[in-house]
């Protein structure tokens, strides 16, 4: 440390400043290419003052300390930074943010492994590996000739040219960097979101990386006013009734162009095919997700909130608690959580929206203890545990696995039932392998098909509403050759496999019988456009609950209600799902 400070004192005392720009020339230039090269592509003149400011500091930093271990340790955070992004853009389309953050710090084991056999086996990953190696291959040769080209640059000629040029530009760069101030200073992620959308603030991996750990602070924020709105909820006393089951089954990755009820030509959901005939399932044709990423949609379906009225998650309590507070005995039975760990590290994550113990004690009467590899197997636990009948009134959820990620995961051997000479495409860019993948997804779908049935079945002679939507899409080489949840390169592409979602409400005979007037105003609003983040108001329709006591009732948003009307659609934050869809066609 005493030599690090004598280092400082001469570095200043004697005008060396320059120094590391013309000694450590390497890793000022990689750092540039490493950290700040989309930020200084998009904008030169503002955002290459900051980079190159944040370049000379690291610079300045492996200078004094004349460490190599120092300057291995900022090449070593400066190439994983780079991978992480490259790797992110080439594969989906992706920047570091706190969209990736999140899905980063929710990634269980299972998940992980299944996320890496994915990536690996993806042509882009290897093209993104090609990148890296090349650039640290530059950078290699770059350190074995540093000490002839800083001989060069300190010549009288060149540096009065470098002082004068680096001072200017650390000037401009320490002036710029005060746009940092009001990032820090972001109380909630819409204020992080709003300071990310400013064309002049930086967009180099550095400050995508800050923004995400801001936004984790913000999403503690979020959460502390979430929870003291549900505390200040009073119960309600419930109408005399019949018992009403409610069953929510929250799917997941769901392309409902798969599936015979919206048009596709296998049959990979028989039983809903049947209940469809038969009369008891609605299908709504005009469905969409806000968002393509489980943690943003489900935070939105659950909450009573209407994005297209610009209202935020955290604003509204979930419906949840809503039905908790008009006597209805609330279960949660959810396969994607990580259970047995600690789940309070990072406050604005989905787990912690729905299980922090303080939302979890208001918000539940049951909630499951396990996950299991396959759907099938929570639904056959719920079913060992309530040998008898639900509570008079009872809401209960289902979060499937779905079709998540490793399609060929998601069931069991009987369902493999579809096969590469299934798929009949004919697209020149589909091959054998596209369609064995093609052909997974479908039998994941069946499955997830059997699952759904065998909820309908623990219920069929109970008055019993279900209603059915997943998260999101998906893409399985639908329209183009990509699979997964991958940005969109394309002037008009068709966003509707992502974000265009199946909505299905099942009615028991029983429950048709009492509920005419419900039933016809499904019937009326099955064409009806619509956004999920609405949908705790068609359940509050269905429990008739949506009336005068329920101050989050909003018929304005109720796709039943006379008085509905649809608010712009808008995914991602940004595109208007609606217009971009009309551009496609």
């Amino acid at each position: 440390m005493s030599n690090l400070l004598k280092n400082i004192f001469r570095f200043l005392r004697h005008g060396h400043w320059t120094r590391p720009i013309t000694r450590q020339w390497p890793l000022i230039l990689f750092f540039i290419i490493l950290i700040g090269g989309a930020s200084v592509t998009k904008n030169l003149y503002y955002r290459a003052f900051i980079i190159f400011l944040q370049a000379y500091c690291v610079a300045a930093l492996a200078h004094l300390t004349k460490s190599k271990i120092v300057k291995g340790l900022i090449y070593f955070f400066c190439y994983v930074l780079f991978a992480t992004e490259t790797i992110l853009i080439f594969t989906y389309g992706m920047h570091i943010s706190p969209t990736t953050l999140t899905l980063l710090l929710e990634t269980d084991q299972r998940e992980t492994t299944e996320f890496l056999t994915t990536l690996i086996s993806q042509p882009q990953f290897w093209m993104a590996l090609a990148v890296i190696v090349a650039v640290a291959v530059a950078n290699v040769f770059a350190e074995k000739y540093r000490l002839r080209v800083s001989q060069w640059m300190e010549t009288r000629k060149w540096g009065g040219v470098t002082r004068w040029i680096a001072l200017v530009v650390i000037i401009i760069g320490l002036l710029s960097s005060s746009c940092y101030w009001s990032l820090i200073n972001a109380d909630d992620s819409v204020e992080v979101d709003d300071w990310g959308v400013i064309h002049k603030h930086p967009k180099d991996v550095m400050t995508r990386l800050v923004m995400a750990f801001v936004d984790i602070r913000a999403g503690k924020n979020e959460m502390m006013k979430n929870l003291e709105i549900v505390r200040q909820m009073k119960p309600v006393a419930p109408a005399d009734s019949d018992s009403l089951n409610i069953i929510f089954v929250i799917g997941e990755s769901y392309i409902k162009a798969h599936s015979p009820i919206y048009g596709y030509s296998l049959n990979t959901t028989p039983v809903l095919l049947k209940e469809h005939q038969q009369g008891r399932l609605f299908v709504f044709k005009d469905a969409v997700t806000p968002f393509n990423m489980t943690t943003n949609a489900v935070r939105n379906i659950i909450s009573c909130n209407a994005m297209g009225l610009g209202e935020h998650w955290m604003d509204r309590p979930p419906l949840t608690a809503v039905f908790r507070q008009h006597g209805f005995h609330v279960s949660m039975y959810d396969n994607q959580r990580s259970y047995g760990n600690d789940q309070n590290t990072f406050m604005f994550s989905l787990s912690n929206y729905l299980y922090m113990p303080e939302i979890a004690e208001l918000c539940y009467d049951e909630l499951c203890d396990s996950a299991f590899h396959f759907d099938g197997k929570m639904v056959d636990y719920y079913k060992a545990r309530h040998l008898n009948p639900p509570a008079k009134k009872s809401l209960l959820l289902f979060h499937l696995m779905g079709q998540h990620v490793l399609f060929h995961e998601r069931y069991p051997d009987e369902f493999n039932h579809f096969k590469a000479d299934s798929i009949m495409r004919t697209e020149p860019w589909i091959d054998t392998k596209h369609k064995e993948l093609i052909a997974q997804y479908d039998n994941a779908t069946l499955y997830n098909d059997f699952v759904v049935g065998n909820i309908i079945q623990l219920f069929s002679d109970r008055n019993t509403v279900l209603v059915y939507l997943s998260d999101h899409g998906e893409e399985v080489y639908d329209y183009r050759d990509v699979c997964g949840r991958k940005a969109f390169k394309e002037e008009h592409p068709d966003i509707s496999f992502q974000y265009s979602v199946p909505l299905l409400v099942w009615c028991s005979d029983k429950f048709k019988e009492q509920n005419p007037d419900i039933i016809s105003d499904i019937e009326k609003a099955l064409e009806r456009p619509l956004s999920i983040d609405n949908v705790c108001q068609l359940l509050f329709h269905l429990a008739d609950i949506s009336n005068s006591r329920n101050d989050y009732y909003n018929p304005a948003v109720d796709v039943l209600a006379n008085e509905y009307h649809c608010p712009p659609r808008i995914v991602e934050k940004t595109m208007d799902y609606d217009s971009v869809m009309a551009a496609f066609h």
